[in-house]
């Protein structure tokens, strides 16, 4: 039973997910017992479940049942770490960061002693650790935890290793939230760099950071270099989804902006023009996006439809 919950988990049958992890919970409880590592599995696939359903407070019962549980099995020590640091995320998304931080810093130091400071599951925490650190504005303590995840990342890992482009990434939005634009642009420039190298060259990650170095480079008021990666993000997107998909509406209108900062003001209308409509219906009128195309649309003289 805890197969087919697995395997309906990875289809994206969460509800069909969480019945069959129900009635497996029953059996391992009943077979097992409720402290026995097959009943923590079970619960975890449920957990995950429940929580993919939009049923968080359930679902977090569940994870730090798992948690206690797993505190009194030391042999379970690593899985202990992954299940202390997916709560965290999950709190950390829900802006619970007291009690997130809290089992982040259980979860850096469980690892430390268990499988030691150079192993691939501290280098994925302290990535995440980063974001929390980064959502309550403690930039140093994101850049601390960002630059050690990626010397372990770089040590331990072939360079073609998809999770040093991640934290790449990450480092580069640190940079480019905290406005210090030169590092912004360095390092979505090594993600990119190591991104071709180490995924389809299709792949939504590759469009996704042409496109954030567009955005900085705007900023920067470099427009004739953001150019050029905004118009292969737009491509790229067009090719990858759906055409009223919200990211090439999204790229569009990054693409007019930088097209006006070069006066080339014929050619940033159709791309202003093909991305509003999208981008208001998506964020609504008073969203800031929204206002922005708008008033770059009417600086060119161009007439809104309401």
């Amino acid at each position: 039973m805890l197969r087919l919950a697995n395997l309906e988990y990875r289809l994206d049958n969460f509800e069909a997910a969480a019945e069959a992890a129900r009635q497996a919970l029953d059996l391992s409880i009943r077979h097992n017992g409720a402290d026995h590592p097959e009943t923590a599995s079970v619960m975890n696939t449920l957990a995950m479940s429940l929580e993919e359903l939009g049923q968080k407070e359930e679902a977090y019962q569940y994870y730090r049942r798992i948690i206690d549980l797993r505190r009194g099995q030391p042999e379970q020590g690593s899985n202990l770490a992954i299940n202390l640091n997916n709560l965290a995320i999950s709190l950390q998304n829900d802006g619970q960061y007291e009690e997130a931080d809290a089992l982040f810093s259980e979860a850096v130091e469980l690892i430390d002693d268990v499988l030691g400071s150079e192993h691939p599951f501290m280098a994925y925490i302290l990535n995440g650790y980063s974001g929390l650190h980064q959502d309550r504005g403690d930039y140093h303590l994101a850049e601390e935890n960002l630059r050690q995840a990626l010397a372990i990342a770089q040590a331990i890992f072939p360079e073609t290793h998809p999770f040093i482009g991640v934290v790449q990434f990450n480092l580069a939005e640190l940079f480019r939230i905290m406005e210090v634009y030169p590092d912004a642009v360095e390092f979505y420039r090594l993600s990119l760099e190591q991104r071709r190298h180490a995924l389809p060259e299709n792949h939504p990650d590759i469009a996704n950071t042409l496109y954030s170095m567009g955005g900085v480079l705007i900023e920067k008021e470099m427009p004739e270099n953001a150019e050029k990666y905004l118009r292969e993000a737009v491509d790229l997107r067009k090719d990858i989804y759906d055409q009223s998909d919200i990211r090439i509406a999204l790229a569009k209108a990054r693409l007019g902006r930088a097209l006006i900062q070069l006066s080339r003001y014929d050619e940033a209308e159709p791309f202003l023009t093909d991305s509003y409509s999208r981008i208001k219906e998506h964020f609504g009128d008073d969203d800031p996006l929204t206002r922005e195309v708008a008033a770059n649309l009417t600086s060119l003289g161009v007439g809104l439809i309401e």
